[in-house]
């Protein structure tokens, strides 16, 4: 059996269902002495933690005899390191599932009846997931086990005939007091009458893990900080790729519709002057009116007078023609300005049969309100 030194005090825990009974030792000379007790609920929300006073002490944890199971078997020895590393084969036809998917521990009950060099033996298992889970359990409450055991499998073999089917169940009737000794005789022992804080259930054993997992969280967050990092740069490499292209395409498309420029530094910028310079050439051409300027000229000639030409710039118009007398081209200029502003008779000459060739300068009253806007 493994040895354990608890040293100046220790703590055992008795776990009965979703709670945990707490037991705190301290050493005297004469053995370990029960000093006090509390309780723990595993589904508490707010886990209580053990005090700082006993969170370093060695530790035992006590599990109900039904997290077990156990099997009177024979063994050809009683050597310890010999039994434990067998147990596996031994009772690999007697488990259910794979026999290395439990843990194993076993007590000596006595000789074999036939004599000879044969041993009765009592083989303790428990599942090693149920287990690691109880462990996790554990830890989550600032409690790491270094002994993991079933002080009531002492009480059973002391008071019960253990060869009788059903024996091996959670003796009823115990009172704090009589499992606080019982405990207690597990510290005091040289060894508890099993221990499952072995292998891969060692508390060292544990703390490596853990570590290894620490490691190994530590490792996969850098890998995916890496690959973060190289996905970003391989995105920005093409979007900058992919704006050069645009920008290529861009400045080809320019030079195609503006042949007549030579000098291309930046073609959005550019192509951005070149419609607002479009879209207001087209406002005024929108705002000129055509149709409505030579209407209003015809209502003003009252047919004497004959327009041979009209030109429209911006709100500026200006009108060519012939009138049958100077007169006429007067009052034709009069009847102008109800329908334009600032009408001028730029031009006044004597033409064929008498007429007068003239040329009026008009203001389109709606496109030149439109253009100082």
């Amino acid at each position: 059996m493994e040895l354990y030194d608890f040293q100046k005090k220790a703590l055992a825990l008795r776990v009965i269902g979703h709670e945990a009974e707490l037991y705190f030792y301290k050493k005297t000379p004469s053995g370990y002495v029960l000093i006090s007790t509390d309780k723990i609920d595993f589904k508490n929300v707010v886990q209580k933690k053990i005090s700082d006073t006993f969170a370093s002490a060695k530790t035992l944890v006590s599990l109900p005899m039904d997290f077990f199971h156990f099997r009177l078997i024979e063994l050809p020895f009683s050597d310890r390191d010999k039994v434990l590393p067998t147990l596996p084969y031994i009772m690999d036809a007697m488990v259910l599932g794979r026999s290395d998917s439990y843990t194993y521990d076993y007590i000596i009950t006595g000789n074999s009846e036939n004599g000879g060099k044969k041993f009765k033996a009592l083989c303790v298992y428990a599942e090693k997931e149920r287990l690691k889970h109880i462990i996790e359990t554990l830890r989550a409450f600032n409690v790491t086990p270094h002994v993991i055991t079933c002080a009531s499998i002492s009480h059973v073999l002391q008071n019960t005939d253990f060869q009788t089917p059903g024996s091996f169940t959670e003796p009823s009737g115990i009172d704090t007091e009589t499992m606080g000794k019982l405990l207690a005789e597990q510290f005091n022992k040289k060894s508890p009458v099993v221990n499952f804080c072995r292998g891969e259930f060692k508390p060292s054993a544990i703390s490596e893990l853990s570590k290894k997992q620490f490691s190994s969280g530590i490792t996969l967050l850098l890998l995916s900080a890496l690959l973060i990092t190289v996905y970003s740069g391989v995105k920005i490499h093409l979007i900058n790729k992919r704006i050069k292209a645009v920008q290529s395409q861009l400045s080809s498309t320019y030079r195609e519709m503006f042949k007549s420029e030579t000098k291309i530094v930046d073609p959005y910028a550019q192509l951005q002057g070149k419609v607002k310079q479009m879209r207001d050439t087209r406002k005024i051409y929108d705002s000129l009116l055509p149709l409505d300027v030579l209407l209003l000229v015809s209502k003003s000639a009252f047919g004497k007078v004959a327009l041979t030409e009209t030109e429209m710039e911006g709100s500026g118009v200006t009108l060519r023609g012939e009138a049958e007398s100077l007169s006429l081209l007067n009052t034709f200029t009069e009847a102008l300005k109800e329908g334009f502003s600032d009408v001028k008779l730029v031009e006044s000459k004597p033409g064929l049969d008498s007429k007068v060739k003239f040329m009026v300068s008009v203001k389109n009253k709606l496109s030149a309100g439109v253009t100082e806007k």
